[in-house]
């Protein structure tokens, strides 16, 4: 977390905590007990701690987290999905699985986001920019597009440039 997100959640929680002493002080006061609210856990920190309790390596729980980000930034995933994460990152670390090996055909339950040229304004203007032969466009297309798109697939291979092994040589190529 970032060193300028903890502030602005120290000063919320600071002026949470001040406020909620000026409603416990009259209800104190008046003989009333109030129940403070359980802190809502953060659904990456969970899932760390739950992939960590049973006993998956530090890769497959960073794979697992920088996998389903897109869903943590929105709640904890249900059990399929973390499954489907645990799967797919032992696959990826483990030596002995063939490389080049087809993907899942989906992984549905990860990420349900926009698929293919046309579905998003955003993702389609990286493309564009991915095919004009921006390798920084191509990069960011790869890692925002959602796992198994059409989106992700052009990234990775460089706007469909199967001679090019990383998008950055397109930006050096042109500088």
């Amino acid at each position: 977390m970032s060193r300028r997100r903890r502030q602005g959640r120290h000063r919320w929680s600071a002026r949470v905590a001040a406020l909620g002493g000026l409603l416990v002080l009259p209800a104190a006061a008046a003989g009333i007990a109030l129940a403070t609210p359980d802190p809502v856990p953060d659904p990456e920190a969970v899932l760390v701690d739950q992939l960590a309790a049973e006993g998956e390596s530090v890769d497959v729980i960073e794979c697992a987290v920088r996998l389903g980000g897109r869903q943590l930034r929105i709640g904890r995933l249900d059990d399929r999905a973390v499954d489907e994460l645990v799967t797919s990152c032992r696959t990826a670390h483990d030596p002995l699985v063939d490389a080049t090996a087809e993907p899942p055909d989906e992984l549905a339950s990860v990420d349900r986001g926009p698929w293919t040229l046309g579905d998003d304004l955003a993702l389609d203007g990286l493309w564009a920019a991915c095919e004009a032969g921006s390798g920084e466009a191509c990069d960011r297309l790869f890692e925002i597009g959602p796992v198994g798109s059409d989106y992700e697939a052009f990234g990775l291979t460089c706007g469909d440039r199967p001679d090019v092994l990383d998008c950055r040589e397109l930006d050096a190529a042109e500088g």
